[in-house]
């Protein structure tokens, strides 16, 4: 080979070299340009289903993994899966969905799970979420509310009212000191505990909620509740709840799902229409988050009644 000829080699690989770089300067711009801002933490890789979630505030503690045997909790038949109706204020029945430890195991505490506008308990069950959390040693407990589902509908007029009604259901399910779950809509049944009977939950859970009833969110800067806090992704700047729940000093935030495209996965006719269906197309994430919450909490009950 002549030297023009490895002259002429040696240029086309700086050539090729200088497009790979190029190539590769131009991929790293494009990502962080996608990417979403405010220190966002890419916590999982599920095949090509890819979700972020974002620390707004709480504690710094390191989150830890879902344990194996939480991922398949609902193949454990040890768990005691049951469904029934409970009665408030002597008249009205609420139905619900419960599974709980086996016999052998004891329960050190409970978890209440309400649902969304056009769902019922039944999409818990679907989810595993009640058996995942059955297997950390808690009552896992889903109802319909009110005029949804198996349960007819009910009047409650004032805040007041909501919150007794749910005091009665935890009483009448004998939960002492529950964590509340409550994703979008059902936070007027949640809001009015955590405003006026905070002290008959463990902890509180608020999944994408509403803005209705944070009018005075000012009032929570003295609820020492710990609460997990999880939105859209899409709707952090048009959601006033961000900014009002955060008010709770013990509270710390997620979003859940792309800033610019949270329906990965779920079908035409049903994008947007509720962010209940993100957490059921992320529901291994949701459960991540769940089980970390609950490690906490469950520490804070156990203290609570002197257990170790």
């Amino acid at each position: 080979m002549n030297h023009s000829s490895i002259r002429s080699t040696l240029n086309s690989n700086k050539l090729i070299l200088a497009g790979a770089l190029i190539f590769i300067l131009l991929c790293i711009m494009y990502f962080y340009e996608a990417s979403p801002r405010r220190h966002s933490v890419l916590i999982h890789d599920l095949g090509q289903t890819r979700t972020w979630l974002e620390s707004q505030s709480w504690s710094h503690k390191q989150l830890k993994a879902l344990p194996s045997y939480l991922q398949d909790a609902v193949h454990n038949h040890a768990l005691l899966q049951d469904d029934g109706y409970v009665e408030i204020f002597g008249k009205y029945s609420v139905y619900y969905r419960e599974v709980k430890p086996g016999k052998s195991r004891p329960i050190v505490g409970g978890v209440v799970f309400l649902h969304g506008e056009h769902y019922t308990s039944q999409r818990w069950m679907e989810m595993g979420t009640l058996h995942l959390v059955a297997n950390m040693g808690l009552r896992a407990i889903a109802v319909d509310l009110p005029g949804n589902g198996h349960t007819l509908p009910l009047s409650l007029a004032r805040t007041t009212d909501v919150a007794r009604f749910m005091g009665t259901l935890f009483t009448v399910l004998k939960l002492d000191r529950p964590v509340l779950v409550s994703p979008s809509t059902s936070n007027n049944y949640s809001l009015p505990v955590v405003f006026e009977e905070v002290q008959i939950l463990a902890g509180f859970v608020c999944i994408s909620p509403n803005d209705k009833g944070l009018h005075d969110a000012g009032q929570l800067h003295d609820k020492q509740i710990p609460t997990l806090l999880i939105y859209d992704g899409n709707k952090l700047e048009t959601n006033h709840s961000v900014s009002s729940l955060r008010h709770l000093p013990n509270s710390r935030a997620f979003y859940l799902g792309h800033r610019d495209d949270s329906n990965v996965g779920l079908p035409t006719n049903h994008r947007r229409s509720s962010f209940h269906d993100g957490i059921f197309v992320h529901k291994q994430e949701f459960h991540y988050l769940l089980y970390n919450f609950l490690q906490l909490v469950v520490k804070n009950i156990t203290d609570h009644r002197g257990l170790s």
